[in-house]
């Protein structure tokens, strides 16, 4: 079985699901992979968890948080796998940020559906392949999308 955060010993998700807030950023020696179980964190509004050496995969339940506005998991280059596919159905988040990981695959459409006047930042992953096509038809969302020092190839999508 995974290792959840191997340096907070005994502390199991369901003792936090009051939080509004989690900040374990900068903590080099928290270990191991995100809990699934996180997931389930309703009241959640923002979590960083930025340079750590977390492993693992990011766990699509994250993805449907009602209340997460910010989430930084940047800088943690041992996380693995692709960007959630459904990532585009985070209702408010305003800020979200997987630079630095070593996240793969492509870049999935649903990101058009983020709302309006966030940030996606997924800088310096071993993201490929080309842009959606449907970016070309997306109606102007004003989201600040940072994909700087990946894989992409082909051209730029034409307006």
């Amino acid at each position: 079985p995974p290792r959840y955060f191997s340096c907070l010993p005994g502390v199991h998700s369901s003792c936090l699901s009051a939080l509004n807030h989690f900040n374990v950023g900068a903590n080099p020696y928290l270990t191991g992979s995100i809990p699934p179980s996180f997931g389930n964190l309703n009241n959640l509004d923002g979590m960083w968890l930025y340079e750590c050496n977390l492993t693992g995969t990011f766990p699509p339940q994250m993805i449907s948080l009602p209340l997460l506005t910010v989430l930084d998991v940047s800088s943690n280059s041992y996380l693995s796998g692709t960007i959630p596919t459904n990532i585009g159905s985070m209702p408010i988040i305003h800020y979200l940020s997987f630079a630095g990981c070593g996240l793969t695959g492509t870049l999935p459409a649903s990101i058009l559906q983020l709302p309006a006047g966030g940030a996606l930042v997924l800088s310096y992953n071993k993201l490929s392949g080309s842009f959606p096509l449907a970016i070309r038809n997306a109606p102007p969302s004003n989201i600040y999308l940072d994909v700087t020092c990946n894989k992409f190839c082909r051209s730029l999508p034409t307006w």
